[in-house]
């Protein structure tokens, strides 16, 4: 079971407490005489309310909080759920960041500040602050056109090839589908051994990846990634280009499962003795 914490939200809290005095801090009695007109949060808010973007106030910081624990695993939750619940959240701030960003307009005349030096690459064992910065960053130079590595430049290798790979234990498939389409594939079976790696996982939360990540870094085999449908549209290029990037890992290790999973069933239909030998581990766990 996946164990979460809650440090960055009460960094939050407390933050939008000493903003406004009047505001307390877990529900307790308002500062200075004034009365308490926060309204009290419903425990029952259903998951897909938080969905919509957060403007950052104290209140919707605390209703997450409650909706979070709600929904914490450890409490009896849906683990999944709890992750849908926590991407959205992060989603919602990164939206509204973008939006922020995209409205801003110099003054005329202004001097423009140079932009501070990139933080990748870095190791993935690095600070859970100095990991997430690093990623946010890269994906803004990628909406930018400003990054080194792009999905076009992941070379394609077939189910056939990857299969002969997994064989002699030369390399790893990341499974960089997201969470939901995971969730809702009937087809069978999807690559041994094959890591879970979604892109919105690398993007909102990569130090929760962190042992998976330092087990790449630290070997030196094939890095193949898949999405449902391959292509240089898919999360598997992006995945790629991504951990190139900002964890430093050799272009040369890399690349895509051409057709993607679409292509490795209709193979692996007609391969049933071969997939039966695959090992159901990856190379970098064995």
């Amino acid at each position: 079971m996946t164990n979460w914490d809650f440090d960055e939200l009460d960094e939050l809290e407390a933050k939008f407490s000493a903003d406004n005095p009047k505001v307390p801090a877990h529900g307790g009695a308002p500062s200075n005489g004034a009365q308490n007109t926060t309204k009290e949060v419903p425990k029952t808010q259903p998951v897909e309310n938080c969905k919509r973007p957060l403007s950052g106030s104290w209140q919707q910081v605390k209703a997450y909080r409650e909706l979070a624990l709600l929904h914490h695993p450890d409490k009896g939750g849906s683990d999944g759920d709890f992750k849908l619940l926590r991407r959205a959240y992060e989603d919602g701030l990164i939206a509204v960041k973008r939006k922020e960003e995209a409205a801003y307009k110099p003054k005329p005349g202004a001097q423009l500040v140079e932009v501070e030096e990139r933080q990748w690459p870095l190791h993935p064992a690095a600070a859970k602050v100095r990991v997430r910065g690093a990623v946010d960053q890269w994906e803004h130079d990628y909406d930018l056109g400003q990054v080194s590595s792009v999905p076009d430049d992941i070379p394609e290798i077939s189910s056939e090839e990857l299969a002969q790979w997994l064989l002699e234990g030369a390399a790893v498939a990341l499974d960089c589908r997201e969470l939901i389409e995971a969730k809702y594939e009937r087809r069978t079976p999807v690559v041994p051994g094959g890591i879970t790696m979604s892109f919105g996982d690398l993007r909102s939360a990569p130090d929760l990846l962190s042992r998976h990540l330092v087990r790449l870094v630290d070997s030196d085999c094939q890095v193949v990634t898949f999405s449902t449908r391959g292509g240089t549209s898919g999360n598997c290029g992006m995945c790629a280009a991504l951990l190139i990037d900002v964890f430093g890992m050799k272009a040369s290790r890399f690349w895509r499962l051409e057709g993607g999973l679409d292509d490795w069933f209709a193979w692996a239909a007609q391969n049933p003795d071969i997939i039966r030998a695959l090992p159901e581990r990856s190379a970098v766990e064995l």
